[in-house]
């Protein structure tokens, strides 16, 4: 399914809205510091192995910002890699 900005914008407010408390302020931090956590994500040298560990412990911790970081690393990696095989 294709979204123009403005629609994209509003799903992921709806989509917010019903996530838990934690989940949203992780969400805003991120959004409020993405030049720090884009470089961290460009920065990094996690393998996959300690992408899911990490994430198997922010897991137990119910360390919301953690996952939201660690997931930010692996859509960063992703992309990384698809502009590889494109190029």
């Amino acid at each position: 399914m294709e979204y123009n900005k403005d629609e994209l914008i509003n799903k992921i407010i709806t989509n917010m809205v019903e996530l838990p408390i934690e989940l949203q302020r992780a969400f805003i931090w991120v959004t409020e510091h993405f030049d720090f956590v884009e470089a961290m994500c460009r920065e990094t040298n996690m393998t996959e192995e300690e992408l899911k560990r990490c994430e198997k412990e922010a897991n137990k911790k119910e360390d919301y910002l953690s996952l939201v970081l660690l997931h930010a690393i692996r859509f960063y990696e992703n992309i990384k890699d698809s502009n590889k095989t494109t190029n």
